[in-house]
């Protein structure tokens, strides 16, 4: 588990997650990539996926769930959803075996994503073996 504190303006919620991908990619690890990435709310979701998915060349690689929509393939590589669509993939008996990291984005601001957050690192960490990112953002750098 990584706890990353960032500025808002550094855009992580678009460069880490590709950083990753890109790692992989270059260690001969990016057929086996599947990096979920949690976002607070289902527009964060899909406009960070659709941006994303720009800087990629829209080469199919980015994809997005959320509540009553989806947007993805076989060659997805960087899944990015809300909080609540991986609670209740968990939820359902889902344990994710096919996810090598976790990015949890935005994890401040109230009570209620801690605890989710908390729940999805407590699952991850004692069920899969997966790296798992936290993102804590901080207007005050």
């Amino acid at each position: 588990m990584v706890n990353v504190h960032l500025c808002d303006i550094q855009r992580h919620q678009f460069q880490v997650p590709q950083f990753i991908l890109d790692s992989l990619i270059l260690s001969g690890h990016g057929a086996e990539a599947s990096i979920v990435v949690t976002q607070p709310r289902r527009i964060s979701a899909v406009s960070v996926a659709a941006r994303v998915s720009a800087e990629r060349i829209d080469d199919g690689s980015v994809g997005y769930t959320v509540r009553g929509d989806t947007k993805h393939s076989q060659a997805t590589k960087l899944l990015f959803c809300t909080t609540g669509v991986v609670l209740r993939r968990l939820g359902s008996g889902d344990r994710l075996k096919d996810v090598t990291h976790i990015v949890v984005d935005e994890v401040h601001g109230n009570l209620d994503t801690m605890q989710r957050t908390t729940l999805i690192a407590h699952r991850f960490t004692n069920v899969l073996s997966m790296e798992t990112f936290f993102f804590w953002n901080s207007k005050s750098c």
